[in-house]
């Protein structure tokens, strides 16, 4: 938080790389060159999201108008207007195919603070009502890497890297504990919260920090070898609100040892 300039370049570097929408392009190789057109929801919230939280860190006023501005470009062009699901981006995805590993209730609220937008409430009650629908397939709490609004599990026109068409806890859905358990803590989302302690009780289930897989099936089927890096440290953030300090003590252990 101390780095304004690096922040500062940062973000001019993204915008530099905005397509005709005002988004990111999602894939630039290390040349500069744009190789994957069109935004992508979770780097574009993530982005207005730091915006908002630079401008109060650094006192910059220009960076919550951008952040305000991010946030309305989100809305208008990666929120489907007549259902508000979540869409993967600007070119694609809506109600037949969403990512909830894109779901970011923890700063829905804030957005629709700065920006005066209401419907980011409806996209907040949109995607619990799409979680409580995987809820309905899977007791585990864990959700699928891609979904659609009815919550059935994978979409067919997701790209070949993603396990099994999406219908797994794989790299994509890894970071769904992160962004529920984010929503819990910054803004007391009892949705949020519910979801989160599914979910710790299947790792708690599961073995705790020494036995975390690389990747499940929603039913708690282990798709991968122990894991120390990535299922890991997604899985840690969940005992953020676990009562059990042996099992917070053991996941800070376990990513201590797995740090290279």
């Amino acid at each position: 938080l101390a780095d304004e300039n690096t922040f500062q370049c940062l973000w001019s570097f993204a915008k530099s790389k905005f397509d005709s929408n005002g988004l990111m392009n999602w894939h630039v190789d290390s040349s500069g060159n744009i190789i994957g057109s069109g935004g992508a929801l979770d780097a574009d919230e993530d982005m207005a999201m730091a915006l908002l939280v630079g401008c109060e860190a650094f006192g910059a006023d220009h960076l919550c108008k951008d952040g305000r501005s991010l946030a309305s470009r989100i809305m208008m062009y990666e929120v489907d207007p007549n259902t508000f699901t979540p869409k993967a981006g600007d070119n694609w995805g809506g109600c037949d195919t969403t990512n909830p590993s894109y779901f970011a209730p923890g700063y829905y609220s804030k957005f629709a603070n700065v920006t005066g937008d209401s419907n980011w409430h409806r996209v907040t009650k949109q995607l619990y009502r799409i979680i409580e629908e995987v809820n309905g397939k899977t007791s585990t709490g864990l959700l699928p890497d891609w979904t659609d609004c009815q919550g059935n599990l994978g979409a067919s026109s997701v790209s070949s890297f993603c396990k099994d068409s999406g219908r797994d806890f794989w790299f994509d859905a890894v970071r769904s504990p992160w962004r529920l358990s984010v929503a819990s803590a910054w803004v007391c989302d009892s949705k949020a919260k519910a979801q989160v302690d599914k979910m710790l009780h299947f790792f708690d289930q599961g073995g705790g920090a020494s036995q975390v897989k690389t990747g499940y099936q929603v039913s708690g089927s282990a798709l991968g070898g122990t894991d120390s890096g990535c299922f890991l440290a997604m899985a840690s953030t969940l005992y953020v609100h676990s009562a059990d300090s042996a099992a917070r003590a053991a996941f800070w252990q376990a990513l201590r040892a797995s740090d290279p």
